[in-house]
């Protein structure tokens, strides 16, 4: 059977859509804070704002990589 359905299929609820969702922005608030938090440490001016959003986009490709990695290594039972 296919590993997707394997226990049913998925069910969303909007408390479940809204919890990921702030999930999601307080993951975004807070990496934004490491960076004002790095610079103020290190007595560097704040970094510009497309520093900040490319330094997000790329933790998200990396993220997005990473997932697509490990369904494909689950799908082929390769073994760490």
């Amino acid at each position: 059977m296919c590993v997707t359905v394997q226990w049913g299929f998925p069910t969303f609820s909007t408390p479940g859509i809204l919890s990921m969702l702030l999930g999601v922005l307080a993951s975004i608030v807070l990496s934004v804070d490491d960076y004002c938090l790095c610079a103020r440490l290190t007595n560097v001016p704040l970094p510009p704002e497309h520093a900040v959003n490319r330094g997000e986009s790329l933790l998200n490709n990396s993220s997005r990589w990473k997932v697509s990695l490990e369904s494909c290594c689950r799908k082929l039972d390769v073994q760490k």
